[in-house]
């Protein structure tokens, strides 16, 4: 949230804002996390507003094996990725 400075979202910030004071529950609530198939840590997929719809359809049918975070893509290419 501080590397995007939605931290300092006002329904975070303001005591009538729908997430006061909690914003772990607003990034859950606007970000998409995933379990990597891999190595079954969890990473970022970005905002739900991003991977909610493709081409106006709602993508139910993901497969789990498609999921895998930065770390386990690049070492499947030979890659190394900065920590």
């Amino acid at each position: 949230l501080k590397h995007s400075k939605k931290h300092l979202d006002p329904s975070i910030m303001l005591p009538t804002g729908r997430f006061y004071q909690k914003p772990f529950e607003f990034a859950i609530n606007h970000y998409t996390y995933y379990q990597c198939y891999t190595c079954k840590e969890p990473y970022y997929g970005g905002q739900h507003a991003c991977g909610a719809a493709i081409d106006g359809e709602v993508q139910d049918d993901i497969h789990r094996e498609h999921l895998q975070c930065s770390r386990c893509v690049a070492k499947q290419l030979g890659k190394s990725v900065c920590t």
